[in-house]
């Protein structure tokens, strides 16, 4: 008896639990048509939230990715080749399923940003 009522109870108690979901954001789909900006939307993968220049700023670990100085680090340090995403550090290193990085990866949506922009010259705009 004692153990239907310990039963009985567990039941009350979880399906008195309520949870609440949170949806996250489906980022929209990125126009490779369009020319994606290094300083609008490259930049912030880097900068925002300190995501990367923690470590990666101005007299600290190679490369330097803060907002001044991240396109002439980037590119004269090697890690973007132009037009070759598969062969750029920058993209592959931090890719979301990498084990080379570990400290932050990038997201998906992230890494297609950054492939594209690679992939579109990986212009200084």
């Amino acid at each position: 008896m004692k153990k239907y009522i310990i039963l009985l109870g567990l039941l009350v108690f979880f399906s008195a639990c309520q949870y609440e979901f949170i949806e996250l954001e489906t980022p929209p789909p990125i126009d490779t048509t369009t020319d994606v900006s290094f300083a609008a939307e490259i930049v912030p993968i880097f900068t925002a939230g300190n995501n990367c220049t923690v470590c990666h700023d101005l007299g600290k670990t190679a490369p330097d990715l803060s907002a001044a100085n991240a396109y002439q680090s980037l590119v004269n340090g090697a890690y973007v080749v132009s037009n070759d995403p598969a062969a750029s550090l920058i993209y592959t290193y931090v890719l979301p399923d990498a084990t080379t990085h570990t400290w932050k990866l990038l997201t998906s949506y992230e890494a297609e940003l950054l492939f594209t922009w690679i992939n579109q010259g990986a212009q200084d705009n």
